[in-house]
């Protein structure tokens, strides 16, 4: 399948649906300062004086007592959240908590604090923008949107895990959230030695998967499952030891539709684990899949069993990451990987939809690895140039920002595959260059929404730990009908990291 076939799918979309759409503009509500009167009433002056002390003095009262409850707001969400006061003022820890709750986030001290609270990040703008910032927090805060919740019918709804440092370095204490919008439906407070790795709403609750802490190599980290109801309450928390060696960690769990779930897992760095669970967290059957040191990402129904996205962790190449069939017993019957001739596809979601499994991805083209697998693999020809210019001296070393974009736009293209609910194979094709395919939803008008995200602006900053080349891009939204039609694109106002 040569890429030009997903290149000419977007011959068919009309061209108001491509289309730019409006740079975002944070506007400001204006304060007006009303003038002051003046008073001919000189004999009143008296009276009035006594008036206007006893009413100022009440103001004043009014005043401190607000100032005080928005303080111990402010050090209560900074402790909640594992923010550090340190070197704050009064004043400016109110602010920070006023730019992040109100997500604002233009005040300078606040990228302090973010910084500082995420362990090893780094903010690759000097001056980081409001979305910069809102994505570094939503990342520190584990904010995940649930496809599932949204089928179901509850349109909007997102999950916050949030934990506070205990004295003990082995145990944080988690408190998970759930909203619609901007309400808050309930807050449930799981037992405080598992951490929480996964949740998602099933026909009966949204359930939490994680694992048990340890406290020294001997002990093995056991695999926990928890049910909340819809009104926050935990419902029962499970462990489980399945025999790994060492871990195991649960990665994904699918509503199976017919009362029960599924929990694909991970252990001792050579199996896939497969627990079906019913509606009180009683395992019905659990398999052990002999893969290595690999883990299902994603799984959607497929007929009886599942289309799951297989994917390596540690130092095994990214290129070997791919999909497959599964039964309920955890038998793979066919796998396969989805390239053409001169491109290699990453999967980043898949959802069920409309009686069809869609699959968002980005092709880039293939190259030869000299700078390194992974990531850092889909990029190795600009980095080969970038180097060269560097090693190669002249005026200019560095490639610019005006250079390095169109080399990523022009290596990327985001896809979004529509295949066969039973045999997995492609049926249609979409794609977007100069982006990435992102998130897979269903929204509350029954419509598929994929998010694409077009790259805007690069760095090359071969000096930084964490990526060689840092940037950012746009979100837009793409939203088909059940029938896999494009009705709809239109900017998000949103912005994500790209860094490789």
């Amino acid at each position: 399948m040569k890429n030009d076939t997903f290149y000419e799918a977007l011959d068919n979309i009309d061209e108001k649906y491509t289309s730019e759409a409006a740079e975002f503009a944070a506007s400001r509500a204006e304060v007006k300062t009303l003038p002051r009167r003046k008073t001919a009433l000189y004999k009143w002056a008296a009276a009035a004086a006594c008036l206007v002390i006893a009413v100022t003095a009440c103001i004043a009262g009014f005043a401190v007592a607000a100032e005080a409850r928005e303080y111990a707001a402010a050090v209560e969400f900074f402790e909640e959240n594992g923010l550090s006061t340190e070197g704050l003022s009064r004043t400016e820890i109110k602010e920070v908590y006023r730019d992040i709750t109100t997500r604002s986030f233009t005040n300078g001290k606040t990228a302090e604090v973010i910084k500082k609270a995420v362990p090893g990040a780094e903010i690759v703008l000097t001056d980081p923008t409001p979305e910069n910032l809102a994505m570094e927090w939503d990342t520190y805060c584990h904010v995940i949107y649930d496809k599932s919740y949204k089928t179901n019918g509850s349109a909007g709804i997102r999950y916050v895990s949030e934990y506070v440092e205990k004295t003990d370095p082995y145990h944080v204490k988690y408190y998970l959230r759930c909203y619609r919008g901007d309400e808050l439906l309930w807050c449930a407070e799981p037992s405080d030695d598992y951490h929480m790795d996964f949740y998602t709403y099933t026909g009966f609750g949204t359930v939490i998967a994680g694992e048990t802490y340890v406290t020294s190599s001997a002990e093995t980290r056991r695999a926990v499952l928890a049910l909340v109801d819809d009104k926050g309450a935990i419902v029962w928390e499970k462990y489980f030891n399945h025999g790994f060696e060492r871990f195991e960690i649960i990665d994904f769990v699918v509503d199976n539709r017919d009362g029960t779930f599924s929990a694909f897992s991970r252990g001792g760095n050579r199996y896939i684990g497969l627990g079906i669970y019913d509606q009180q967290g009683n395992e019905l059957s659990f398999s052990k899949i002999a893969v290595g040191k690999y883990c299902v990402r994603n799984a959607v129904l497929l007929g009886d069993g599942y289309l799951v996205q297989v994917e390596s962790y540690g130092l095994e190449a990214k290129e070997s990451d791919y999909i497959a069939k599964m039964d309920r017993k955890g038998n793979i019957s066919e796998s396969f990987s989805y390239e053409s001739d001169d491109s290699v596809y990453v999967m980043t979601d898949m959802i069920e939809f409309g009686g069809r499994v869609y699959l968002s991805a980005y092709a880039v083209p293939k190259q030869e690895q000299k700078y390194g697998l992974g990531k850092r693999g889909e990029i190795n020809d600009i980095l080969e140039y970038a180097f060269s210019r560097m090693l190669g001296g002249g005026e200019e070393p560095f490639v610019t920002d005006e250079e390095l974009t169109p080399l990523l736009r022009e290596n990327y293209t985001a896809v979004l595959l529509i295949c066969d609910p039973e045999g997995g194979a492609p049926e249609k094709f979409v794609s977007v260059k100069g982006a990435l395919g992102s998130g897979l939803a269903v929204n509350g008008s029954g419509q598929l929404e994929w998010m694409v995200e077009s790259i805007e602006w690069s760095l090359f900053s071969p000096m930084t730990s964490s990526f060689t080349i840092g940037g950012s891009c746009k979100v837009y939204r793409y939203t088909f009908d059940p029938d896999g039609r494009l009705i709809g694109v239109e900017g998000t106002g949103d912005t994500s990291m790209f860094r490789r």
